[in-house]
Parts: structure tokens; sequence; C-alpha cells
């Protein structure tokens, strides 16, 4: 009996030391225990006592650690990424720019009113791969829409979804207040800054974008009070490596949602890059001096479409960047490779909108392109 009651005290030690108990309590008890005389006769009720100490620690001690994890968060399911890059393999192949077919804008007079980036060491070209993209049936589950996706090159159909699967871009609008959307934010839009917040948090939980993704982009928002009610237009601007991504469309994430929170459309625009390669690159002064002759690549905006002649073009803003192509452009010919370009802009032509053109930045020879002339 002896034995089995020495093995007892060291299995309520050994608890006690894995689960303490509260401060105080043992101290407590054993006051109480040492004010009493141990003689022969009351042996047996300290030594009662001190399992009670020993058990009431473990008790105690367990219900502690049992509230330390109950308040710890349960860690959220991970969204599934609907669209896949691969920025650190290599890329294969010999990098190439389409023939850019826009408006032939011309340009009676351009002109530089800013200094002129420093040029990198090194740039990087991205080779495109749109078998990355997701599925027009994944695109549909990740906001519950289970109608039959409808296909019209370039484009698929899915409920009110328009989808580029070549280019993983995606439109969609809402189409009545009292018909479901793209989605809501959780609470009401404050500021500039929850706006971009909460889109960034949006983009995630539908698998759009990467937490990683979001978290470089460049995020921006405006409030506009000329319609029936208050309008919020958040843009966030894909990154590559900190270089920012341009387009006709919207490369990231353009959101527009009211002031209580409902989404009534988001167009993005997520080219999936298979691979990439360093890329010596020319400088901003040499881009500008072909920029002036007219071999620009494109300008990917203009201040009006119906005659040829535009305004002045005035730089005040000169950056390395990337240039993605419009998604309505037919399956037969995609755009390949993200090819680091000088981007020259005018953003005080009118309001609210930036004028670019576009000069390749890779040195000559490194790649395929036929030279414009406007």
């Amino acid at each position: 009996m002896t034995r089995i009651r020495e093995d007892i005290r060291r299995h309520f030690e050994s608890e006690a030391e894995r689960n303490p108990a509260p401060e105080g309590l043992r101290a407590a008890v054993v006051a109480a225990a040492s004010g009493r005389a141990v003689g022969p006769g009351n042996m047996a009720r300290v030594v009662g006592l001190v399992a009670i100490v020993l058990g009431l620690a473990i008790v105690a001690g367990v219900l502690a650690a049992g509230a330390v994890l109950r308040a710890q968060p349960t860690p959220a399911k991970a969204p599934k990424l609907l669209f896949h890059d691969n920025l650190a393999a290599a890329a294969s192949g010999r990098p190439s720019l389409p023939d850019e077919i826009q408006y032939p804008a011309h340009y009676p007079s351009l002109s530089l009113a800013v200094s002129l980036p420093v040029t990198p060491a090194q740039g990087t070209v991205y080779a495109l791969d749109p078998a990355l993209a997701a599925t027009p049936g994944q695109v549909g589950r990740a906001w519950g829409i289970t109608a039959s996706p409808t296909f019209s090159d370039p484009q698929t159909t899915i409920g009110d979804i328009q989808y580029f699967p070549a280019s993983g871009a995606i439109d969609y609008e809402r189409q009545s207040v009292r018909i479901s959307g793209p989605g809501s934010f959780p609470h009401a839009i404050t500021s500039a800054q929850s706006a971009i917040a909460m889109a960034r948090t949006f983009l995630v939980s539908r698998g759009l974008f990467s937490q990683d993704d979001v978290s470089a982009m460049r995020g921006s928002a405006e409030r506009s009070t000329a319609g029936s009610f208050p309008t919020w237009m958040i843009n966030l601007t894909r990154m590559l490596r900190g270089v920012p991504d341009y387009g006709s469309w919207a490369p990231g994430a353009r959101l527009q949602a009211v002031d209580n929170g409902r989404i009534d459309s988001i167009v993005m625009d997520h080219r999936l890059i298979s691979g990439s390669e360093a890329a010596g690159l020319i400088d901003a002064a040499e881009a500008w001096r072909q920029v002036r002759m007219g071999h620009w690549y494109l300008s990917d905006d203009v201040l009006t479409n119906t005659r040829r002649d535009q305004p002045p073009f005035v730089v005040d803003q000169a950056e390395l960047c990337y240039y993605e192509e419009s998604p309505v452009t037919p399956l037969n010919n995609p755009q390949k490779w993200l090819v680091p370009m000088w981007c020259f802009a005018d953003t005080k032509a009118a309001p609210g909108l930036t004028l670019r053109l576009y000069y390749p930045a890779l040195l000559p020879g490194s790649f395929d392109w036929k030279v414009p002339s406007h």
C-alpha cells in the first residue's frame, strides 16, 4: 500500500508541475495545513489535505490551459487561389511584342517637364501562359454562380460575369440594387484607407489574388457625389517586384462601391506569369529620344477619338513599368510577354485621366518587335 501511495503522490506532483495552480491557492492551503500540529493522530488528514491541494492544482491548471486555448483565434481556411503566377521559374523562348493595333493618335508637340529616372542595373521580362488561369466554372463558383458558362471569343459569360480566360480578366457589374452582384464589404466605407484595405481583403477572399499580391499593390480611392448617391472608385495597381503594371483595363483591380459597402462592380486584369528572366535595359533618355521621333509603342489613352491630332503632350511623370493589352484581343493573338517599358505620362491633360506613351526598355536585338512610326 505504501508503494502505491508513493506512486500516486508522484503522479499528482508531476501533474501539478505541468498544470500549476493559480497564484495564491497553494500557499493558502499549505498555510492552513501548517497551522495544525502534525502528530500520529492527524498524519492521515495531512496526507489527505496534500492530495486535495494537488488535485485542486491539477483541475485549476487544466481549466486555465483550456481558457488560453479557447482565447487563441481559430485559423481561417485559406481561399483557393484561382490564378497562379510562377514568378521564380525560368522563362523560355525569345521575348517579343505583338504589333499594336490602336487609334493612330498624333501629338503635334511632346515636351518633358520632369527629370528622367535613373536606369536600374537590370530589368525583368515575364513570360505569360493563359493555361495557368482559372476555368470559367471556378470563377463562377467563387461567387456562388452555378449557371453554365457560354463562350464567345475571347470572352466567357458566367451569369452576369464577363470572363476573359486568356488574360485572367473579369468584369462583374451589379445589374440592379435588388439583384446580387460582386458582393459587399463587411462594413461601411469610412475613409479612403478603409476602402483600400477592404478591397484588398475582398480580392483575397475570392481567390483572385494572393495576400502577397494585394499587399504589394499600389492603392488609391476617391469618393464622388456626382450621382444620386456617393460612390467610391477604388484602384489597386498590380506591382511586379516594385514596378507598376498598366494597361487599357485594370492590371490589378478596380472596384466601385457605395458608402454602405455594397460593391457595384469589379474589373480586374491578371495576366498569368509562367516564368521570368533578367534583361538589360536602355536608359530613359534614349527611350525619350525615340518617343520624340514618333516611335512610341503605344498610347493607352487619348483626349479625343474624333480626330487624329491631339493636344500637346507634356510629360510630368516618367517611370519604368509594364503594359498589359486589352483583354478583348482575340484568342489567336494573345500577349505572350510582359516587357519592361519606359512610361511617359501626362497626368494633367484632363481631370481624372492619365495619358501614357510607352517605349520598350529592353536593349535592341534582345527581343522582337516592329518599330512603329506615328
